[in-house]
């Protein structure tokens, strides 16, 4: 259903998907996978005789979703001038300050240039 009134647009049992002319990229908000974009299809969607689709975010092909409990997955690279974190970080490998002046990170340890913490 699709109503439209003085309160705003409202689409019910509804989700909207863009598709590239080529098929090349999808963006879909569903109310069943959240918000998502990547390549043709994002999702992929299961049906059986007795149930209605289960549809599921296809991480091969998405490259930014939220899902529907507020998750944020992204692939690629996150660029701010700022930021500020609340909770738990973890790395594998990457650089604490520029790199040379800074800390670098590597697999189980951690260093400076100086003395190794492991």
């Amino acid at each position: 259903m699709f109503r439209v009134d003085g309160d705003g647009c409202v689409l019910y049992n509804s989700q909207l998907d863009i598709v590239s002319g080529n098929k090349k990229t999808h963006i879909t908000l569903d109310p069943q996978v959240g918000i998502a974009i990547g390549e043709y299809p994002v999702y992929t969607a299961t049906t059986t005789y007795s149930t209605a689709a289960t549809k599921m975010i296809d991480e091969d092909k998405a490259k930014f979703w939220v899902d529907t409990e507020g998750n944020l997955f992204f692939k690629g690279t996150l660029k701010a001038t700022t930021g500020e974190f609340d909770g738990k970080i973890t790395a594998r490998e990457g650089y604490i300050g520029d790199g040379s002046s800074g800390w670098t990170i590597k697999g189980t340890y951690i260093y400076n240039g100086k003395s190794a913490l492991t």
